[in-house]
């Protein structure tokens, strides 16, 4: 569930949520929410009498902001060390990071490319011996080497 922009809240939206409550607005699981605590992505709130943590609405833009960062392919590691707020990495070590990013992801295409031609080129063949009546299955038999 996309959140949208919570920091305008609504009269009846409440300020403060649990962590199960942060968790379902932020679309993730509780555990997840403590993993990134842990790795410092997420500041975990101080535990009052009552007991139950209270996390303000900016902890889910922050989960938000993570989960779109590895959807672009960012580490975890990468996240907070350039991307966190409280990170101090500047715009250029942001972009290089970036950069090497879109490189990384060129060459991968790349070769899934190499792999469908591969592949699609088994497929043809395979429809061009089982109308001449081979016994043996041509993708097998590349994949057997």
């Amino acid at each position: 569930m996309k959140p949208g922009n919570l920091t305008t809240r609504p009269r009846d939206r409440p300020e403060f949520f649990t962590i199960g409550q942060l968790a379902k607005l932020a679309g993730v699981n509780i555990e997840t929410v403590r993993y990134y605590q842990r790795l410092g992505l997420l500041a975990e709130p101080r535990k009052p009498a009552s007991g139950y943590r209270r996390y303000p609405v900016q902890a889910v833009e922050d989960i938000c902001f993570i989960k779109r960062a590895q959807a672009l392919g960012f580490t975890l590691r990468e996240i907070a060390s350039v991307f966190h707020p409280e990170a101090t990495g500047a715009c250029a070590d942001v972009s290089a990071l970036a950069a090497g990013k879109v490189s990384l992801l060129e060459r991968r295409i790349a070769e899934l490319s190499k792999v469908r031609d591969a592949l699609a080129a088994l497929v043809k063949e395979c429809a061009r011996c089982r109308a001449l009546g081979a016994p043996a299955c041509v993708i097998r038999q590349a994949m057997q080497g």
